[in-house]
Formats: C-alpha cells, structure tokens, sequence
C-alpha cells in the first residue's frame, strides 16, 4: 500500500500545480483585461475630482451640448453613425443632476488586485431615455474627493465620449422604464 502511495503521490501533486497554474494564469488575464479597461477610461484635469495622470485629455476644446438628448436621439436613429458620430468627442454638459456615485470596478470586489474606478450616473433635463457614467481613473485621494458628491446634485461635466450602448439588463442603469441608452464619458466634474 506505501508503495501505491509513493507513485499515485507525485502525481497528484503535479496534477495540483498545473490546475494552480492554470488558475494563476486565469487571474493574470482578468487583471490584464482590467488594466487595459482602465488604461481606456483615463480621467482628467478637473476643478473638483482630477486626475494626476500627465496624459490627460485636453478639455479646452469641449463643445458645448444642452444634454444627453441630442446624442440619445441619434442613437435611437442609427446606433453606428451615432457612435461614429459622437464617440471620442470632447463635450461640456451643464446642470446634470446625479443619480448615484458609484465604484465602478466589480473586479476589485471580486479580489483582483486593482484599484477601484470610481464615478457617477446622471440625467440631463433634455431626456428621459438617456443616462450618462462619467468614470474616474484611480489617482491617490480619489476616494476623499468623490465623497463630495451625492445623489441629487446638480453637477458640470466635460469629458471624452467613451462609448454609446443600451442598458437593457444592467439594472443599475435603469433610470427610467424602458431600455436606457447609456453615454459613457472620462472627464471632469465639477459642482
């Protein structure tokens, strides 16, 4: 019986490790995922919550839009010329009305090694169909200044269209019935 013992051992350390390998590199990919993720959705210069990153966006050329309507409306008409469109556009959004701040990065919570991605949801008055993410890219003290935001407040934005696409199933997005279009935005905020 040891000597059964003493062949069937090696093998079930070495059929352990290669399983722990292979775990290993699963987690390597997730992180690596998530680092491009981030390395995508860079904050910038702002008044209140910025970014220290020395590529920020230059902002000084933001067009001016009332709010999410007009590009929602796009949307609604053709999703690919909308996001061809709109996307990697600089704009300036006044008065949007928060309706959570949030972090962003389930991978965190999942127990990658990153960290968080913190942001906000909001509104515009222009429509009800549409909900903007405005995303801020980790930075040390991040976490003291989003705690200057809340649910309700009446916010600037100016920042870089990330992305469009609907929200069908994301339930957090459901700002309104129906299936939301959500723009996504790297920039600054401001109250």
């Amino acid at each position: 019986m040891k000597t059964t013992f003493k062949k069937v051992a090696p093998l079930f350390f070495l059929f352990t490790l290669t399983g722990c390998q292979q775990l290993q590199d699963g987690v390597k990919s997730l992180d690596s995922s998530i680092n491009d993720l981030n390395n995508k959705m860079r904050g910038t210069t702002g008044n209140s919550v910025k970014s220290t990153k020395t590529n920020d966006l230059d902002l000084s050329n933001a067009s001016m839009i009332s709010g999410l309507g007009s590009i929602c409306s796009d949307y609604e008409g053709n999703s690919m010329s909308a996001s061809k469109k709109w996307e990697n556009k600089i704009v300036s959004i006044r008065q949007a009305k928060l309706i959570k701040v949030t972090e962003f990065n389930s991978a965190k919570t999942m127990g990658a090694d990153v960290h968080g991605e913190y942001g906000v949801l909001f509104t515009t008055r222009d429509t009800n169909k549409c909900i903007g993410t405005f995303h801020i890219e980790y930075y040390a003290g991040l976490e003291n200044d989003i705690l200057k935001y809340k649910k309700g407040d009446v916010v600037n934005l100016t920042g870089k269209i990330v992305e469009l696409t609907t929200a069908s199933n994301w339930s957090e997005y459901k700002a309104t019935s129906g299936d939301s279009i959500v723009v996504k935005l790297t920039g600054s905020i401001s109250k």
